[in-house]
């Protein structure tokens, strides 16, 4: 049995929905990531932020 014979008797293995299946797992993970990274650089300038006015705050009052 050849391989191609294989591949288009078994539906997942069908090339349109294995480069669907990819881009849609890429495009989920490359959201997540970003997602979390925005969240996390958000995060760390709201703290710094917070922590500089803060400081400056506590020195002039």
């Amino acid at each position: 049995m050849q391989p191609v014979g294989i591949f288009q008797h078994v539906p997942f293995l069908q090339p349109q929905t294995v480069i669907y299946w990819f881009t849609g797992l890429y495009c989920c993970l490359y959201c997540c990531l970003y997602g979390s990274l925005y969240f996390i650089l958000v995060y760390c300038f709201t703290a710094l932020y917070g922590s500089l006015y803060g400081g400056l705050y506590f020195i002039l009052v």
